[in-house]
């Protein structure tokens, strides 16, 4: 294992995160060169900076003219430098603050700064690279996008599982989502304590998004099956945060109840 894993490793060691990660995820780590050391020069460099290979001509990176013509008002830094592998911090920091805008109750809750992606798919691959084992149960609904499979399945060696989507209505209990079987999946699933849950809401292909009884519901299900001593892995997938048309949805991604919800849940 390499030195610099070995050190992360050892600073995760204990936390639920560490206990969740994948044999790959353990493995893995950043390494300390041109990347990090541009990063570094960016911060600290008063005189020059020779890290990144770059043309420049009069203090500002080259661009071609026909590309700088396309994009009025930004500046040839801003256009064609490297960016950090993470993305720019200042776009980091301004997207952590409108997510707490638009989800009120991560006030106050540490989380860390979202980091840019090259889309949806490739961001919930990176998780998967990470946190899943091959074998290890991955519970989502039984409508669910087909990435899904293509990323844990094919890619991850997982084993998915599906649970019903929708609860059929009975007397006193109309359909909705069925949180009861969902909870029952994850107990049942769950291999040496972990499980993987996926949630998509405003679900892809149903359009359906949880009320606001069955969030809390869906939250306190979850709160139970960590007390009964699960470590579970929740990936939420917000692609259509914000379609929300009903009065009594669930205007919040996920995250924000879930971010408190136990110790040994992680979303």
């Amino acid at each position: 294992m390499n030195r610099l894993a070995a050190e992360l490793n050892k600073i995760l060691e204990g936390t639920t995160a560490f206990s969740l990660l994948s044999s790959f995820g353990r493995r893995f780590y950043y390494p300390m060169g041109i990347p990090a050391q541009d990063g570094e020069a960016k911060k600290y460099a008063k005189t020059y900076n020779a890290t990144v290979g770059m043309a420049f001509l009069n203090h500002e990176p080259v661009v071609l003219s026909p590309v700088r013509s396309a994009m009025p008002g930004i500046t040839p830094f801003e256009a064609v430098s490297y960016a950090p592998t993470a993305g720019e911090p200042e776009l980091r920091k301004r997207w952590k603050a409108e997510i707490v805008r638009k989800n009120p109750d991560l006030a106050g809750v540490p989380t860390s700064e979202p980091m840019v992606v090259p889309g949806l798919t490739n961001g919930i691959s990176q998780i998967a690279d990470l946190f899943v084992e091959p074998g290890d149960p991955v519970v989502i609904p039984d409508m669910f996008w087909e990435n899904y499979s293509l990323i844990f399945e094919e890619r991850r060696e997982a084993k998915v599982v599906a649970f019903p989507f929708f609860a059929a209505a009975s007397p006193g209990s109309p359909e909705g989502l069925n949180v009861a079987g969902l909870k029952e999946t994850l107990r049942r699933s769950a291999r040496d304590g972990k499980v993987v849950l996926v949630v998509n809401f405003p679900n892809n292909p149903t359009g359906y998004s949880p009320t606001k009884s069955e969030a809390a519901a869906l939250t306190e299900g979850i709160r139970e099956l960590a007390e009964e001593g699960l470590r579970i892995l929740v990936i939420i997938d917000d692609a259509y945060f914000g379609l929300f048309y009903e009065h009594d949805t669930f205007k919040q991604s996920l995250f924000a109840p879930l971010s408190r919800v136990h110790p040994t849940c992680l979303p």
